[in-house]
């Protein structure tokens, strides 16, 4: 009995979500202050995408995001998320000991300008709106960046 519950719920799990097709995702690279950052762009297979992100990081050493990416996509926002300064596939230092500094905040900004300019200039989002969002510290860099 307890069987065919589980299959029903699975069943009704996986309509629920409409069995949407898997994002498309591209790599992409792009410069600032003279590192060249890694991430991948996100964006929704199947349906019109309506927007464009750029997903910030919090605090820390964070590599791209492409669960939230995902996400994104799930609602027809194509998503950049990229490996910040110093992690993953992306070049320059991670600066971990100051990383609350204006001056470190400021470089962060910047990096997630080159991402936005990146993301503004592909060509399946021309004159898509595009912006940021993020957590924790992106609630810092965000508005400088803006």
């Amino acid at each position: 009995m307890r069987l065919p519950m589980l299959a029903v719920a699975l069943l009704s799990t996986f309509a629920a979500r409409g069995l949407a097709a898997e994002p498309r995702i591209e790599d992409v690279r792009f410069v600032s202050h003279g590192a060249t950052l890694s991430g991948s762009l996100v964006l929704p297979e199947g349906k019109p995408i309506v927007a464009g992100v750029v997903f910030i990081h919090g605090s820390g050493e964070q590599a791209r995001s492409l669960g939230v990416a995902r996400r994104f996509a799930d609602g027809g926002i194509a998503a950049l998320v990229y490996d910040k300064r110093g992690v993953g596939r992306s070049e320059g230092a991670y600066e971990g000991e100051q990383s609350v500094t204006g001056m470190n905040i400021a470089l962060l900004a910047d990096d997630a300008v080159a991402a936005l300019e990146t993301l503004a200039i592909h060509p399946g989002l021309d004159a898509m709106p595009v912006g940021f969002a993020g957590i924790s510290q992106a609630g810092w860099i965000a508005p400088v960046a803006a």
